[in-house]
């Protein structure tokens, strides 16, 4: 693995978490954190 390849993983990483945080944000204002939540065990 490159430096280059580190940064595009850290960046894609980025992207990602950034993604997962503004869903996880809008969840529960949508009231379907607790739906989704159960849908997945």
């Amino acid at each position: 693995m490159t430096v280059h390849d580190m940064d595009v993983m850290a960046e894609l990483t980025g992207t990602y978490l950034q993604r997962v945080t503004i869903v996880l944000a809008q969840e529960p204002a949508a009231g379907n954190g607790l739906d989704l939540s159960d849908g997945l065990k």
